[in-house]
């Protein structure tokens, strides 16, 4: 852009631009009269000269408004994820809900008594995970983990 006997010196420009390698990684330049400015990409933002801008992660800000609740936010480069948590299922960006490990019988069922001579016992359902009446406490999802069976007062490994 010409000004009177001046003009512009557009920064920017390819290939001697001295705003492009000043900008660095995940920025922009953008040419300005007499100078420039370097605009960090969406999910970016600090600027550092010469070394580009940094990766916002958005699960420690208020800018992950997507995760709903049962959910674990996942930073990535330049955004983030939503994922179910362990024990949950659903849609992330939706809503998560708490599998009913109590509800699956065989697989999560505090039926102790084939295996180790206990008697069965019952199931109560927590959020992520259950608990076997007797105080046994199980982790849906964790098979091949041996867990400690306290049943008057004797210890059983399953």
């Amino acid at each position: 852009m010409q000004t009177g006997f001046c003009y512009d010196l557009d920064e920017c420009e390819e290939p001697d631009g001295i705003g492009i390698p000043y900008c660095g990684d995940k920025a922009t330049c953008v040419n300005t009269e007499g100078s420039f400015t370097c605009d960090c990409h969406n999910g970016y933002e600090n600027h550092v000269a010469n070394v580009g801008c940094s990766d916002i992660d958005e699960c420690l800000t208020d800018q992950a408004p997507n995760c709903k609740l049962g959910t674990n936010c996942i930073n990535n480069d330049g955004g983030y994820t939503c994922e179910c948590r362990e024990n949950y299922e659903g849609d992330p960006y939706v809503n998560c809900y708490d599998i009913d490990e109590c509800e699956l019988g065989g697989r999560y069922a505090c039926t102790f008594g084939a295996k180790t001579g206990l008697p069965d016992m019952s199931c109560v359902n927590w959020p992520g995970t259950y608990q076997c009446t007797d105080g046994a406490v199980m982790m849906g999802g964790n098979s091949g983990v041996y867990r400690v069976i306290k049943s008057a007062n004797k210890e059983y490994y399953r």
